[in-house]
């Protein structure tokens, strides 16, 4: 991964990377040769025999981690190492962070988007990294024959240390964009271990497989025909200020997703200012999810989660409307924008971001609702990789009480 940097331990795809760098850095930015990970050597003048001792010689020295596996709801998944790796949010956009000794920031983005194809993509990270990136076709990994695009910004003689690294690939209905934002440090060994702990990601990484089964086709043309009958959601409730949120958050959130059988906003709201009518203020994480109706189990097509502050204003017939959403940056740009959008409700908003559990049973109960307000006989929701789970007591009129 690292262009400069020598050493005979390495997985096969970060040395695959680090000489498809040497190999590029010096030519043309448009689509250069084919490249096999594969068929390049694991490391600058070691053989593939004396680099295999290398390998077993290491393994046997280094204590086993306990990997996890993170699947993630547009049907990918790979494992990574929980004690120096983060992970943060999924779905549409989600991110793997180095949380172990470096220098700066260590994360991989990574994001489906319907709005450009992989190639696209690719270019576009020349564009935006400058004249010294460069892109290379190759293929993907986790996969035996499927095209992808890489893309290297390597480090500077001086500065930071900053490079970048990219992979993306034709997905779905659009493209899987995996992005590297990586710090050298000078530090051999510390370079090398956040090294190791994203090659694990990269070298683990499956993607799922469509098939049609002959056996289930009368259950899947059955399953279609109850999902084209789904109503569209509508907020359930009796108060008219959250029916006028759930609306926007369906049409705002709604364009950056693949429409399912049924889209469900899952605002999870932190708190509420209404102190000044003409600028009511929302503070929360907006997420919004789209589904597949597979039996009675509402599928996670795909959804992504946008915190930040919404703002409504009451206008002169008494209606209400919304005038702007402030949303959280990404990346670097999490933490300043976040402090600047929360103010002194921050900690409180990191406390909730980072509560999963209780996202999760907001989730399950506004699904809850929807089900109950159109008598649908769903008991469940699934996220990819993950059990079903089951549906609470709906509560309808008393669901934004404590907020009241």
């Amino acid at each position: 991964m690292r262009k400069l940097q020598v050493t005979k331990v390495l997985s096969r795809v970060m040395a695959a990377v680090m000489v498809m760098a040497a190999v590029t850095g010096c030519g043309s930015r448009e689509t250069a040769a084919v490249i096999e990970p594969e068929q390049v050597p694991l490391a600058d003048g070691v053989d593939a025999a004396e680099d295999q001792t290398a390998v077993d010689d290491a393994v046997s020295e280094v204590p086993e981690v306990q990997y996890k596996v993170y699947e993630d709801p547009n049907e990918w998944k790979c494992q990574y190492d929980p004690g120096c790796i983060e992970v943060i949010g999924g779905g549409a956009q989600m991110a793997f962070s180095y949380t172990g000794e470096c220098a700066g920031t260590n994360i991989l983005m990574v994001t489906y988007t319907i709005d450009k194809d992989a190639e696209q993509a690719a270019k576009d990270y020349v564009s935006e990294w400058g004249e010294a990136a460069t892109m290379t076709e190759t293929r993907f990994p986790g996969t035996e024959d499927v095209k992808g695009y890489y893309v290297y910004l390597p480090a500077g003689d001086e500065g930071s240390g900053l490079y970048m690294v990219g992979f993306t690939r034709d997905y779905l209905e659009g493209a899987l964009l995996f992005e590297f934002t990586g710090h050298k440090s000078g530090n051999e060994e510390m370079d090398i271990a956040v090294s190791d702990a994203f090659a694990t990601i990269f070298d683990t990484l499956e993607f799922v497989e469509e098939a049609t089964d002959p056996a289930n086709e009368a259950a899947a043309e059955a399953t279609t025909e109850a999902a084209a009958k789904l109503p569209a959601y509508e907020y359930p409730g009796p108060e008219y200020f959250y029916l006028v949120l759930y609306s926007y958050l369906d049409e705002e959130l709604g364009q950056y997703f693949d429409r399912g059988d049924v889209s469900i906003p899952c605002p999870v709201i932190l708190c509420e200012d209404d102190s000044d009518s003409s600028d009511i203020k929302v503070y929360g994480d907006f997420w919004f999810y789209n589904y597949n109706l597979n039996g009675d189990v509402l599928e996670t097509l795909g959804g992504g989660s946008f915190p930040g502050c919404i703002h409504i204003k009451t206008t002169e017939s008494g209606d209400y409307e919304v005038t702007s959403f402030e949303q959280v940056g990404d990346g670097s740009d999490f933490e300043p924008t976040a402090k600047k959008i929360f103010g002194e409700h921050y900690d409180a908003f990191m406390k909730a971001y980072s509560d999963s559990e209780a996202t999760e049973a907001t989730r399950a109960q506004i699904i809850a609702n929807y089900v109950a307000a159109n008598n649908l006989s769903i008991t469940s929701y699934k996220d990819f990789g993950w059990d079903p789970v089951v549906l609470p007591e709906e509560n309808i009129d008393s669901f934004y009480s404590t907020l009241d």
